[in-house]
């Protein structure tokens, strides 16, 4: 059993094993946040999700924005490319504008920001049934 230190800058923390050995930890604390190739790739797939959605709806860059009440349309534009990202306080107003059920939304957006989490919540055995 481990037994985690207190966690540092950005999660970074330290394990002492049952030996007493210590093993250093680097943990992220909002992994949603990821800034590496395999994030990037899931905030573009997200992007090009959205925007399919968007489309689907008539909607413009900059009416979405409106729905949404964004200052900015060109947040769209960024969430879109996936140099952006939907906050997730704002999910239920995405939804909203996208003509979405909320909880189909939030799962779809966990799918590409959290797959960890979503994998646990719902691709696991116990999850299955």
């Amino acid at each position: 059993m481990l037994d985690l230190g207190r966690a540092g800058h950005r999660g970074a923390g330290r394990a002492v094993d049952d030996r007493g050995q210590v093993e250093q930890r680097v943990m992220y604390s909002h992994p949603q946040q990821g800034a590496g190739a395999e994030a990037l790739k899931l905030r573009q797939e997200a992007g090009h999700w959205l925007k399919a959605a968007r489309e689907a709806q008539g909607l413009s860059q900059r009416e979405l924005a409106r729905r949404i009440h964004l200052d900015y349309y060109t947040f769209i534009s960024q969430v879109e490319s996936g140099r952006g990202r939907v906050p997730p306080d704002r999910y239920a107003a995405w939804a909203e504008a996208l003509n979405m059920d909320v909880v189909d939304f939030v799962k779809t957006m966990m799918s590409f920001y959290d797959p960890v989490t979503y994998g646990l919540l719902f691709e696991s055995k116990s999850a299955k049934g």
